[in-house]
């Protein structure tokens, strides 16, 4: 039996992806992330694509202080 990499995804896939591996993360704090600037996303019209690397590094480092205005 082969192991699978997943590496790039819409943000559903990617939720998935990570719940199934033991993270705990819901697909609204993704999109929260994305839309902070935390986690870039690539489009392909309206549907974002991103790294299962960049949404791991958020959730194993955290996610940075915000910029006091």
């Amino acid at each position: 039996m082969t192991t699978q990499t997943f590496e790039t995804g819409t943000i559903r896939q990617v939720h998935r992806y990570l719940t199934d591996i033991g993270y705990l993360v819901s697909e609204y704090a993704i999109r929260r992330w994305i839309k902070q600037g935390i986690i870039p996303a690539a489009y392909s019209g309206s549907t974002a694509y991103i790294s299962v690397t960049n949404v791991r590094r958020v959730l194993d480092n955290g996610t940075p202080p915000s910029i006091a205005s």
